[in-house]
C-alpha cells in the first residue's frame, strides 16, 4: 500500500501533527490574551446602575451644601440670648451645649439669682474654658 507522501509526492506532503499542533495553540493563546484584555477592559466600565448611583450621591451632597450654606446664614441671623431669660430649648441651640448643660445652666441661675456677668458660665459644672469661649459671643447678660 503506497503511504499519503507518495501520492501526493514531495512537493505537496502533508504537515505533519507537531506542524499543525503549534500554529492552533498559537492561535488559541492569542484568542485568550484577546479575551482577558477586552475582559479586563469591561471591568474597568462604569456600569449604569452605578453612574446612576453617583449621580444620586452628587445631588444629595449639593443638597447638604445648599442647607449648610443656608444655616451659615441662619447662624450670622442668630440672636444672642440673655443668659437670665434663655430657655433649656434655647440654650441647647448654643454649640457645646446639649440637654445636661443647658439644664445645669438653668439650675445655677436659679442657684445665683441671676447672671451678672456672663463669665459666670465657667462656674457651671461642664461648662470650660473651650465651650465658654465658642459661646460667649453668643450670649449676653442683662
Amino acid at each position: 500500500m503506497p503511504k499519503i507522501n507518495d501520492r501526493l509526492g514531495k512537493d505537496n506532503s502533508m504537515p505533519s501533527k507537531a506542524k499543525l499542533i503549534t500554529p492552533f495553540f498559537l492561535s488559541v493563546l492569542l484568542l485568550a490574551i484577546i479575551l482577558l484584555i477586552c475582559g479586563y477592559r469591561s471591568a474597568h466600565i462604569i456600569p449604569q446602575s452605578t453612574l446612576s448611583a453617583q449621580e444620586n450621591l452628587l445631588a444629595d451632597m449639593e443638597q447638604a451644601a445648599d442647607a449648610a450654606a443656608a444655616s451659615d446664614v441662619a447662624a450670622d441671623a442668630f440672636q444672642p440670648l440673655n443668659l437670665n431669660t434663655a430657655t433649656e430649648s434655647q440654650l441647647q441651640t448654643l454649640p457645646g451645649i446639649g440637654p445636661v448643660k443647658a439644664a445645669a445652666i438653668v439650675a445655677y441661675r436659679q442657684e445665683i439669682g441671676g447672671f451678672s456677668d456672663k463669665s459666670q458660665l465657667l462656674d457651671v459644672y461642664g461648662i470650660g474654658e473651650k465651650t465658654y469661649a465658642d459661646i460667649k459671643d453668643l450670649v449676653y447678660v442683662e
